[in-house]
């Protein structure tokens, strides 16, 4: 028998992999409320289901539900047991329940497809039949992360600009956390010279580093003492790692040093049982063009909606 609550018990467990978004400890973070939906079967003291939402005020009484904002994704997170049945209520539930706390408008932001393509799948058909509406996907780039080197993965035009930073003698680090504000600074810089911004600011971003240490890993490409590519990393699952932030100095332009640091971080994954080193979203066709060079297959990431 599946019940439904809203706080998750202390001694239960979750039977799925969950992500790092998703993590209760995670969202204690945010400077918000969380409302949490969980199904939960009491006999086996399991966590078989869960989604979070922040719900903020559109206009007036008018309230929006959303998985997540602020975070790269939310969505459902659910064990292999779950049957459609099961699900279909579940999400019917949730409905429900945001819909008598006023909630006129909810939305899922689902992590990339690649992640779990069977559950996608799943998940996909189950919110369908739920009422809602799956919105244009965005394309997001993922490397395989297996036996071969990143360069066999590569477009030729890439291995050579690895080769030129290899001649050039720069240097691959993984930095302690630590250098996290230099890190921070130096992509910032970087953001800004192309007009672009940073979504979490530094105090933000420190307080999740240091709270999951395990979890954020940094990397520097260096010309002697200067950084000239940097990358923040986040290990959002046990076989996944985001490059969250990456950035390459505009002025080392003509080595590509980014070739460098993503060949890199490629590696620390091969050494640290990671099979998916995840690129994100694009925000141009030039930058998705230049991760498809690097190896990057496509998968989508969807987004659901649903007025109440």
């Amino acid at each position: 028998m599946i019940r439904y609550i809203t706080s998750k018990p202390a001694d239960y467990h979750n039977g799925f992999e969950g992500y790092l978004y998703n993590a209760d400890s995670f969202l204690s973070l945010k400077d918000s409320s969380i409302q949490s939906f969980y199904a939960v079967d009491d006999s086996t003291h399991e966590i078989v289901a869960q989604i979070h939402f922040e719900i903020n005020n559109i206009y007036q009484e008018a309230k929006e539900a959303v998985s997540l904002p602020r975070s790269p994704f939310g969505s459902v997170e659910f064990a292999d047991r779950l049957t459609a049945h099961e699900g279909y209520h579940f999400l019917c539930h949730v409905v429900d329940s945001l819909k008598k706390q006023q909630v006129s408008y909810i939305e899922i932001r689902h992590y990339a497809a690649a992640y779990d393509l069977k559950k996608t799948e799943i998940l996909i058909n189950l919110l369908a039949k739920a009422g809602f509406r799956q919105e244009a996907a965005v394309q997001n780039h993922h490397v395989p992360v297996d036996q071969a080197s990143l360069a066999s993965k590569m477009h030729p035009w890439e291995i050579r600009k690895l080769k030129k930073c290899q001649s050039a003698s720069f240097v691959f680090k993984e930095e302690t956390l630590s250098a996290l504000g230099k890190v921070y600074e130096f992509i910032h810089q970087c953001r800004q010279q192309q007009q672009r911004q940073l979504s979490l600011n530094y105090t933000q971003l420190a307080q999740q580093a240091h709270t999951f240490p395990s979890c954020y890993h940094l990397f520097a490409v260096y010309d002697q003492q200067q950084v000239i590519a940097a990358a923040i990393t986040v290990r959002v699952g046990q076989r996944i790692l985001y490059t969250f932030y990456y950035a390459g100095a505009e002025a080392y332009g003509r080595y590509s040093p980014t070739v460098m640091l993503l060949n890199g971080i490629y590696q620390f994954c091969q050494n640290n049982d990671i099979t998916m080193m995840d690129l994100g979203t694009s925000p141009s066709e030039s930058v998705g063009q230049f991760k498809a060079q690097m190896g990057g297959k496509v998968s989508d990431k969807f987004t659901f909606k649903l007025a109440l």
